[in-house]
């Protein structure tokens, strides 16, 4: 196998020995002779083998950034494979406040930016609110805080 340049989304499995991760390509694998920096950066050593049921079934919604925030915040998910994508903002009633996406969206890691505003263009209250990301057999639900000066 060849050695692998990625970033981690997610450490899987961890022994001294060898390290089980899915990476910003959605790519789970096992990886030998990684070693890890004073600041968490982890090196790769040699991918081994490719987990298949990994890349056909992981999706991962992060936390917004910032998260409180005041104007914006960026929403990131990974997509293994290209999927139909719905991510929409729920106030703390349950009720849709706005859709962000809703489509068919390419793999790979993408962001979408909220400007706490409705579907209509309306600024909404500081709160709490859920963001909730479907794409195909996944569902994903973080929660964010609005802050209004």
């Amino acid at each position: 196998m060849r050695k692998e340049k990625c970033i981690i989304i997610a450490v899987l499995a961890l022994s001294s020995q060898s390290l089980f991760a899915l990476n910003d390509m959605g790519v789970g694998g096992s990886y030998d002779g990684f070693s890890m920096n004073a600041t968490g950066v982890i090196n790769l050593g040699n991918l081994t083998s490719i987990d298949p049921e990994i890349i056909e079934f992981s999706s991962l919604l992060e936390p917004a950034y910032p998260n409180p925030f005041n104007l914006t915040t960026t929403i990131s998910y990974l997509l293994p494979q290209a999927a139909d994508v719905n991510l929409a903002v729920y106030n703390i009633l349950g009720r849709k406040i706005c859709t962000l996406m809703n489509s068919r969206v390419e793999s790979g890691l993408h962001q979408v930016v909220w400007d706490g505003c409705d579907n209509a263009g309306n600024k909404v209250p500081g709160g709490v609110y859920y963001y909730r990301l479907e794409a195909g057999d996944y569902q994903g639900v973080q929660r964010v805080i609005l802050t209004r000066g």
